[in-house]
């Protein structure tokens, strides 16, 4: 999960700001490093440093304001993880006949059942006469695979941006299986319901959408296609990251630096320029003596106070 989030959180960055001004690598420690607070994974920022290669307390901290800016403030990603767990959950019971079915539905949760185990392996293809344990195994299977789906596909493609967790997560499973995945929907929604067409229609769209990534079928390729593969990936981020070094924004190379500079009063050593720390300086002041005037000064301190305040 926590990889998941640190996906998202890269992405939603890059939406907003271009990797010629802020470093991918440099992002990426800072976002896995946020991603492990907003999970609930609490980790010093030292120890966390330390488990990382040329890395530092200080660069791990100097872009967590940017990428909050550009998450909004916003730390919450909604994953479809838990939702297929729960719609795996829903599938089982009726293969168990103890499904949830609504009030007008016509079928009954035996009938689901009976049409469950003779529902072909394919789509269009010709009724199968399966046996409970070969159903269970069937929807076992079909759980691994859209589990992998999510993990994979779902996180390299847009349809975080694009559809809902629920949306997404029938995709994967209709991928796996199309046949139990039509019966499913519809025990949600009656065929004859025009919202049911609109759904199936997403759930559809999206579906191509993950399908249309290389990751979706990898085992579809022999050890020797994958490591070819591998290989001319391993050279082209090298190549791009040389050519991105040539295209940097010399003002936001240094992050700690700069994040030092954005510091109150930080004037020396490339800090704020002296002009502005001495604006921020007045404004201080006048802000204080306005709280002064209407609040009253400050108690004294040390001795002299402690007696005034006795008396």
């Amino acid at each position: 999960m926590i990889k998941a989030t640190g996906i998202q959180y890269m992405r939603r960055f890059y939406l907003l700001n271009s990797p010629m001004t802020y470093d991918p690598q440099t992002i990426s420690r800072s976002v896995m490093f946020i991603a492990n607070k907003a999970e609930g994974h609490h980790l010093s920022v030292e120890r966390y440093a330390d488990s990382l290669p040329k890395a530092t307390p200080d660069n791990v901290l100097a872009p967590e304001y940017l990428i909050t800016q550009a998450l909004r403030f916003n730390y919450e990603v909604h994953h479809p993880f838990r939702a297929l767990k729960g719609g795996h959950l829903e599938i089982m019971e009726m293969a168990h006949g103890k499904a949830a079915v609504l009030p007008n539905s016509p079928q009954s949760p035996s009938e689901l059942q009976t049409a469950m185990l003779a529902l072909p392996r394919k789509p269009n293809g010709p009724p199968s006469n399966m046996t409970f344990e070969q159903l269970e195994k069937r929807i076992m299977d079909d759980y691994g695979f859209a589990s992998r789906v999510l993990k994979t596909s779902a996180l390299l493609t847009d349809a975080y941006f694009l559809y809902t967790p629920s949306q997404i997560w029938l995709a994967a499973h209709l991928l796996a299986d199309e046949p139990i995945t039509l019966l499913y929907l519809s025990t949600k929604t009656q065929p004859s319901n025009p919202l049911h067409e609109k759904l199936l229609s997403t759930v559809r769209a999206c579906a191509a959408l993950l399908s249309s990534h290389r990751t979706f079928n990898p085992e579809h390729q022999t050890p020797e296609e994958k490591a070819a593969r591998d290989k001319q990936e391993k050279e082209e981020i090298s190549f791009l990251m040389k050519k991105l070094r040539h295209c940097r924004d010399p003002d936001k190379i240094d992050l700690v630096k700069l994040n030092q500079a954005q510091k109150r009063d930080a004037v020396a050593d490339g800090g704020l320029e002296e002009n502005k720390a001495k604006r921020r300086k007045v404004a201080r002041e006048n802000y204080q003596k306005e709280a002064d005037d209407f609040w009253g000064p400050e108690l004294p301190k040390g001795e002299n106070g402690a007696k005034a305040a006795g008396s």
